[in-house]
């Protein structure tokens, strides 16, 4: 009954895998547009406000770059499915 036909994977371990393998490429992607987003919003930030538009402009940029780079890869993703 605990047999394997043909070397196939059970199921709970490919599904497993597949969940760590896409938890990953979200951590990539949001991780990259958090960088981006606070590097542009922070240097416009610091240009027109100073310091403490540094602080606040990577603050936004830090969440709204990683949620639009999150949703750009989510939409990217349903076009190759």
């Amino acid at each position: 009954m605990n047999q394997q036909d043909d070397g196939q994977k059970p199921l709970m371990t490919e599904l497993k895998e597949g969940l760590i393998e896409e938890g990953v490429r979200w951590i990539r992607w949001t991780t990259g547009g958090a960088v981006v987003g606070a590097g542009v919003l922070g240097g416009v930030g610091v240009a027109w406000f100073g310091w403490m538009g540094l602080a606040i402009g990577c603050g936004v940029g830090a969440v709204s770059g990683g949620l639009g780079a999150w949703l750009l890869y989510l939409w990217l993703n349903s076009l190759w499915e």
